[in-house]
């Protein structure tokens, strides 16, 4: 007989099956926290849109021109921000997931077909074969447009966050410029109010420079400060009808040093609140639980508790990582300590960069290492149907070194050294064969062979001392030699 085997077809299947939707909750929350986060931003920009500002007083245009003047350029200088609409986008990302999903039970209809196919027939099943790779390239497609729209979402739902600050900006620049207006109206008619009084000008000028923040100004516009302060002084010894000539002159001077300072303090407080949404953005990023460890994912499946990346790294691949990302977030905790923003901004993407890179070869890893707990345990399933004692652990503790699985029956061992699948995803056994009574070895392997390719674990030969024990003869008495498994 030649061809293809259903045992075959059925390895390739359970293969896709296994795979088609591990991560399919994370596409789900996803979704959700868009369908939110579209009704916040929409409730914020409505607030934010309906704000309006006050108006000027006509003392305040009179007296006080020069801050009029200063505070309207800001209002024009308050950026007009456009609503996006994000409703279209979220049906974009639904109706593609959908569509996956429809791709998804497409495909299971059409495992069901094969499966059905290979019903009662043992050989010949080449057909059923060709399909079934089909329908695990499809599920291979399907899982990387699923990667895909999954980032998607995380980045656009990035951006809503990124837009919903610019709005709570917006609006603290609008009550800011609302509140700077009643200051200005309140000042004009004080002025007025003392004008005639030299002693309550002094006040005022008196108000006006204390009212600046001695820490803002000697960090951000100390040149300018010490000729603020010696206006005090200068007020002291001063004629009142002096003060009253040139109390426009002291107020325009105080006025510009204080629109400049706030100019630059603003500035400072946006660049500032960027880094601390980006750095934020990162740790969610990393302390995000999307993963699983192996054996509670093999025993429990989508119920076992997810864990971060940062833990997934440290107990299932050495760490790696781990460093770098730790040190490199450090440092930029420490620049926004230390308000280095540029270093903030110059190095966020390639720390970024390098999570995305840590999560997507933390999936491959927990791929590889299940795939690993799959053949493992399906050795252990066709020993112990054949009547062996098993016993199956990691190697030196550590998933990433395979497993050893011992099998033993009366005076019988067969020692399955180690039991492995590296990054390609081919299967590695090691075997030791230890058999003190005269039988046939080939036989047994043979046998052997069969079990293991029902429970979808495909061997082409088993070889030992460079020999074929599969189509070989027998097997002498004492005879303990290494047999490798080829996959």
């Amino acid at each position: 007989m030649s061809g293809r085997k259903a045992s075959e077809v059925s390895s390739v299947l359970n293969r896709a099956n296994k795979s088609r939707n591990v991560f399919d909750e994370n596409i789900t929350r996803g979704l959700n926290i868009l369908k939110e986060k579209i009704v916040e931003y929409g409730r914020e920009f409505f607030i934010v849109e309906g704000m309006s500002i006050s108006e000027f007083s006509i003392d305040a245009k009179k007296e006080l021109s020069n801050e009029v003047e200063i505070v309207l350029r800001k209002y024009k200088d308050v950026e007009i921000i456009n609503k996006k609409n994000y409703t279209s986008v979220y049906n974009e990302y639904k109706n593609k997931n959908e569509e996956l999903d429809k791709k998804v039970r497409k495909n299971d209809k059409e495992v069901k077909k094969i499966f059905d196919s290979i019903k009662g027939k043992n050989w010949y099943c080449d057909q059923e074969y060709k399909d079934a790779e089909e329908v695990e390239k499809s599920y291979r497609k399907i899982s990387n447009e699923k990667n895909t729209l999954e980032k998607n979402l995380n980045k656009t739902n990035g951006e809503i966050e990124l837009l919903k600050g610019e709005l709570q900006a917006a609006k603290k620049v609008k009550n800011q410029i609302n509140e700077e207006i009643k200051k200005i109206n309140e000042k004009a008619k004080n002025i007025i109010e003392i004008r005639n009084q030299a002693n309550s000008i002094k006040v005022y000028i008196n108000n006006e420079i204390n009212d600046i923040d001695k820490n803002i100004a000697e960090k951000f516009l100390k040149e300018g400060y010490f000729e603020i302060v010696q206006i005090l002084k200068e007020i002291e010894t001063t004629s009142n009808e002096e003060i009253v000539k040139n109390v426009g002159r002291y107020e325009e001077k105080i006025s510009n040093y204080k629109g400049e300072l706030n100019k630059k303090y603003q500035e400072f407080l946006k660049i500032k609140s960027e880094c601390e949404i980006k750095i934020q953005n990162l740790k969610n990023k990393i302390n995000e639980k999307r993963l699983y460890r192996p054996m509670d994912y093999y025993k429990s499946e989508s119920k076992a508790e997810k864990i971060g990346l940062i833990t997934y790294l440290k107990e299932f691949v050495k760490g790696e990582y781990v460093e770098k990302i730790e040190s490199k977030m450090k440092r930029l905790e420490s620049a926004l300590n230390s308000e280095e923003f540029d270093y903030i901004l110059a190095n966020e993407k390639e720390i970024d960069n390098l999570v995305d890179e840590a999560i997507t070869y933390s999936k491959l890893k927990f791929d590889q290492q299940m795939k690993t707990i799959d053949v493992t345990f399906g050795i252990r399933k066709v020993m112990r149907n054949l009547g062996y004692q098993v016993e199956a652990r990691k190697i030196n503790g550590d998933i990433n070194n395979g497993f050893r699985v011992v099998a033993k029956v009366g005076d019988e061992t067969i020692d399955f050294d180690e039991v492995n699948v590296d990054e390609e995803g081919k299967i590695k056994i090691d075997i030791d064969h230890t058999e003190n009574r005269k039988g046939n070895c080939g036989t047994t392997w043979k046998n052997l062979k069969d079990k293991f390719e029902e429970e979808g674990i495909m061997i082409q030969d088993i070889t030992k001392n460079n020999r074929s024990v599969l189509y070989n003869s027998s097997q002498t008495k004492e005879e303990n030699n290494k047999t490798s498994l080829k996959k």
